[in-house]
């Protein structure tokens, strides 16, 4: 049983230590987030910005002639919920043929 375990030992003190995966050096590091840089730009103008305004905007009684803004917090959402058009079109959107 000594030998078998002195054989185990004698592997693992013989076996090649396992690779760590490359790290990227620091200049290409840099250069790849310069890559990635316009592609984060984009997203954040055309896709969070007017999710966050629309989001801010369902808050409120806004009107688009003039420029007249006023906080009404959950009406918009509670007219939603009461309107008869509005649940009828729910409706028909998730309705799933049988």
């Amino acid at each position: 049983m000594t030998s078998v375990t002195a054989a185990a030992e004698s592997a693992s003190k013989t076996a090649p230590s396992s690779k760590k995966p490359r790290r990227f050096l620091r200049g290409e590091e840099i250069t790849a987030w310069w890559f990635v840089l316009p592609s984060f730009a984009l997203l954040l103008i055309f896709v969070f910005y007017p999710m966050l305004q629309a989001f801010v905007i369902s808050f409120q009684n806004y009107n688009l002639v003039g420029s007249t803004r006023s906080f009404i917090g959950l009406d918009n959402y509670k007219s939603l919920v009461t309107d008869r058009d509005f649940l009828a079109s729910l409706r028909h959107s998730f309705h799933l043929p049988s």
